[in-house]
């Protein structure tokens, strides 16, 4: 099985992310299809300097579908995972000069993100 991943960020506080699994065992390939997808749409409403409200809606469109508890339970298992590294970053606010942190190539995302942002003038990329 191949996982191939899409993120757009449509602007800042908003973003999509796309998933495309392939079969690659022939003899499971009847499981799926390659027009099958699961997607996650994301919007941060920040509410002070230092707190948001993250609203999540996931879409699929695959049979069995896995039921709202499952997705549920991988989605937090997933944001619990994130979170346990977002609350121990520091600084908190983190630049969008990307001159000012030391990156490695799996950053790229946050990265191309980052200075996205730094061409709207945004100072931090997140607080």
């Amino acid at each position: 099985m191949v996982a191939y991943y899409a993120y757009k960020c449509l602007r800042p506080l908003v973003a999509y992310f796309k998933k495309r699994v392939v079969i690659s065992d022939p003899q499971h390939a009847h499981l799926g299809s390659e027009d099958d997808r699961f997607c996650t749409f994301f919007t941060a409403q920040q509410v002070d300097a230092t707190h948001s409200i993250v609203r999540i809606t996931c879409a699929m469109n695959f049979d069995p579908q896995p039921t709202d508890a499952e997705v549920r339970r991988r989605q937090d298992l997933v944001y619990a995972q994130d979170s346990a590294i977002v609350d121990t970053q520091r600084p908190e606010r983190i630049p969008v000069d990307l001159r000012k942190e030391l990156h490695h190539r799996t950053d790229l995302l946050g990265q191309k993100y980052r200075k996205w942002l730094h061409d709207m003038g945004v100072m931090y990329g997140t607080v």
